[in-house]
């Protein structure tokens, strides 16, 4: 038998909140996302891998399809989690798997970051 998800918000928080923890969460997530992601290339940018979501048009949660597929294969609940990376100076949350992947960051303090759009 599975393991049960972690279905409490608290213990999520718990979980990520803890330095190391938050820091491998980041690292996993980051590779993942680089190897399931298909390219897109901006206007002049290389090639890079991106979720291909235009912010000026109607928001799917396909945006999120390789976040919530990592989320999934650790056992923890995505809504939960997504809720966690949360900027309290921008109130914007990560809506697209690339903001994870070109956003999301741990400092040199171990500190887990957002960076702005």
């Amino acid at each position: 038998m599975g393991r049960k998800f972690k279905t409490e918000r608290e213990e999520i928080h718990q979980y990520l909140s803890d330095k190391k923890n938050m820091k491998s969460f980041i690292n996993e997530l980051h590779n993942y996302l680089r190897k399931h992601m298909k390219g897109c290339k901006d206007n002049n940018s290389p090639r890079h891998p991106g979720c291909a979501y235009d912010r000026k048009g109607p928001y799917t949660f396909d945006a999120l399809k390789n976040f919530i597929l990592f989320c999934h294969k650790k056992r923890l609940q995505w809504t939960d989690v997504h809720c966690f990376f949360y900027d309290d100076d921008m109130g914007q949350r990560c809506v697209c798997d690339c903001d994870f992947l070109y956003r999301v960051f741990i400092d040199e303090n171990d500190n887990m970051v957002i960076k702005d759009r």
